[in-house]
């Protein structure tokens, strides 16, 4: 077996470790325990420590000194490389030769023992202190940082110092000039108080020095009084009570043995794990190449928006859903909406991640942008969610139909997915914060309120936004520090923006994306609501649609149903120009555009079309009063003339006849005349007076019946129509 000069081994079972010193030749070996403060060289043959290590009696172990060949000269204190160059200077002559070889004479003991006297004499050393250092030489493996001191263990780091009379540390300002001052010897005593103490308050979020005052009226007091009704502690004298700096340092230490448990204790797991826990990698690193796993998150938007429908009514902030790729930190897409955080809202961010977004850039923004600086598109392979939409059922819809993995966060666990949750950081930073309507205070006074400021509607932050993140993929630099760059990113001299990220990903790291068909993989993704449909149309949302091939199936036929069929709608709340009509008794949806009559609302989303339907009801409900009050007025006036009537008929002489269709006939004949007579206008052949007759030659008159000439015929014609309202 081959065995090397400075190799440390170990007698399994005990705990003694030895380093080979020397192989002066092929029989013997020359070592030291390195354990022992009192050791020498040994000698020993080859073959016993083989025959140890191969019997499992003895190891090769790691050299527990290693880290002293490690040390630089310029990271050493001038006092160590004094002490250094001391020892170095006794021993030198003891373990080298003339020429610089290694002195085997130092292992002999005897040799040794005269070699030793000689420098003693010559250097007027002292004996402990020159075999100190020759055995620090030997022990820690034969280097000049051998004998480097040993500050590291001075002060009695780790031990426990105990005062009894005297109170440790620098003497303030009134020790010095009076004699004494504040603060007391740290006493087993007062330990106790303290240990107590910090066992009460270490989970409370008070801040130290309130915890300090807490603690002298708890621990420390010398009484207490009755003031106000009110049990009090009365502290102690300044000079007979620990001190704040006293208590700092006590409770630093306590705190120090289990960080771990005192920062959850004070401020919650949650807390420890998301500012506190070490971090053992990066949130790069988990993703293999653009799309294998994007992160989507919202937030509320720090800028109040307008109505498109009147720049007047300010709707408030809006919700924005972000998704990004984990590999290149690039924004894929995004969704602001007037919607609560649900999952309607994050599968609509999902659906403009996966769609082009080229077309939908010239037609809501009118902007034309390169398609390689929009490039995602394509279905993810998995993304990381919280859990509230995440898990919503609805949620499942991805997995069953789009084969997309979802992974739900744990609770208060935005540390997971930090290249999500920063872009709303830099997004209030470069732009929102400067917007008009920005809940930002610039001034940092109070003045007029920040929302009365809001002018952009929610199309144009939509373009703001467009724009802002097409900017943070060109010109974002991802840190060098926490990205696991691959060499080959490095070696082709490549930006590292996300942009450039995702090209070179899809280059080098193809096979992720999966295509994706917005005709039919969105209605997986849209949200479904009930609708009907009648005569009128397809009614929903309170708008009408309508649809060819509904007609064409007869389905808005009055004859068909005697109600409204009711039916499933799949809707884009982003565009109400169209929806998805289920076909009743099949699994098929049709495409339904929206009635002429309901067009002009094509340009309003479904939010807004609610807002407006919201004012209309308050208006409503403002106008409540004054329509029913001109309703009472009408009534008890049409009551009124009733009861004055009714006075008039009984005062009238009777008729002296039956109440007949024809004594009626006659009355109405008599008081028509009456009625020419007193309006003048109105001549005896029932047109006005100098006026011609105009007919419209485009309206026909086939279906046109005279009016009856004579008694008979009328009664004949009253009779005629008695007969058809019976029938009916």
């Amino acid at each position: 077996m081959n065995l090397n000069v400075n190799e440390v081994f170990e007698i399994v079972g005990e705990e003694r470790n030895f380093r080979i010193l020397a192989i002066p030749n092929r029989e013997q070996l020359v070592f030291i325990d390195i354990n022992d403060p009192s050791a020498l060289p040994s000698w020993r043959s080859i073959s016993e420590l083989s025959s140890l290590i191969e019997r499992d009696i003895a190891k090769i172990v790691p050299d527990p000194y290693a880290y002293l060949s490690h040390k630089r000269d310029e990271d050493l204190s001038e006092a160590s490389k004094r002490k250094r160059a001391t020892a170095w200077k006794s021993i030198e002559s003891l373990v080298k030769t003339p020429s610089g070889d290694p002195n085997y004479l130092i292992f002999d003991p005897i040799s040794r023992g005269e070699m030793i006297r000689s420098a003693i004499e010559r250097d007027k050393s002292v004996k402990p202190t020159l075999y100190k250092w020759l055995r620090r030489w030997l022990q820690r493996g034969q280097i000049l940082n051998a004998l480097l001191p040993d500050y590291s263990k001075s002060g009695g780091k780790g031990k426990q110092r105990k005062f009894t009379d005297k109170k440790p540390g620098k003497r303030n300002l009134a020790e010095s000039i009076r004699g004494e001052g504040p603060g007391i010897p740290i006493t087993s005593e007062v330990e106790t108080k303290l240990y107590a103490a910090y066992r009460m308050y270490k989970s409370s979020p008070l801040s130290v020095p309130k915890i300090y005052n807490a603690v002298l009226g708890t621990f420390f007091n010398v009484g207490y009084e009755m003031n106000g009704g009110i049990r009090k502690p009365i502290l102690p004298h300044q000079n007979d009570s620990i001190t704040l700096d006293q208590f700092r340092y006590i409770w630093k230490k306590l705190s120090a043995k289990n960080p771990t448990d005192y920062l959850e204790s004070r401020y919650g797991k949650r807390a420890f794990n998301t500012r506190f826990r070490p971090i053992r990698g990066s949130a790069f690193s988990i993703a293999y190449g653009p799309g294998s796993r994007y992160q989507i998150d919202t937030c509320y938007l720090d800028c109040y928006a307008v109505s498109k429908l009147n720049r007047k009514w300010v709707i408030g902030r809006p919700w924005l859903y972000v998704v990004m790729d984990t590999f290149s930190g690039l924004v894929v897409g995004f969704y602001l909406t007037l919607e609560q955080p649900s999952w309607i809202a994050a599968a609509l961010a999902l659906d403009n991640a996966f769609s082009d977004k080229t077309p939908l850039a010239e037609t809501l923004f009118g902007i034309k942008v390169n398609p390689l600086e929009v490039p995602a598109l394509g279905r993810c392979q998995s993304i990381i969610f919280d859990r509230g939409e995440g898990a919503s059922k609805k949620a499942e819809t991805i997995v069953s139909g789009l084969g997309i993995r979802l992974s739900n966060l744990p609770p208060y666990r935005p540390d997971w997915k930090p290249i999500v949750e920063s872009i709303f950081h830099i997004l209030n930073q470069e732009v929102v914060d400067w917007l008009p309507g920005s809940t930002y205070n610039l001034s940092g006074r109070e003045g007029k309120k920040y929302r009365h400021d809001a002018v952009f509607t929610m199309d144009e932050i939509r373009e703001i936004l467009f724009i802002e993140f097409q900017t943070y993929n060109l010109t974002h630099e991802i840190d060098k520090e926490n990205y696991p760059f691959d060499p080959q990113i490095l070696a082709e001299g490549l930006i590292t923006n996300p942009l450039d990220l995702w090209h070179w990903g899809i280059t080098n790291r193809t096979g992720i994306l999966r295509s994706y068909y917005p005709d039919t993989d969105k209605i997986g993704l849209l949200p479904r609501a009930n609708g009907s449909i009648s005569r009128e149309g397809i009614h929903f949302s309170g708008r009408k649609y309508i649809s060819p091939k509904i007609d064409a199936l007869g389905l808005r036929i009055s004859g068909h149903s005697e109600r409204n069929i009711g039916t499933s709608v799949i809707y884009d709340p982003r565009n109400p120009r169209q929806i998805y009509v289920g076909v009743p008794s099949t699994d098929g949806y049709e495409v339904a555009t929206l009635h002429p009559e309901d067009s002009l609302w094509g340009n309003y989303e479904y939010a807004e079309w609610l807002y407006g339907d919201s004012v209309k009801s308050l208006v409503r409900y403002d106008r409540e009063t004054m329509k029913q009050q001109a309703i009472s007025d009408r009534n008890y006036h049409i009551q009124a003339m009733a009861e004055h009537a009714r006075s008039e008929q009984s005062r009238a002489a009777p008729s002296g006849g039956k109440v007949s269709a024809a004594n009626s006939r006659k009355t109405r004949a008599k008081e028509l005349e009456d009625e020419r007579v007193s309006t003048p206008f109105i001549t005896d052949k029932g047109r006005t007076a100098g006026a011609k007759l105009k007919v419209d030659p485009s309206e026909s008159t086939n279906d046109y019946v005279s009016p009856p000439k004579n008694l008979l015929e009328h009664a004949l014609w009253d009779e005629e129509i008695k007969n058809e309202n019976a029938q009916d």
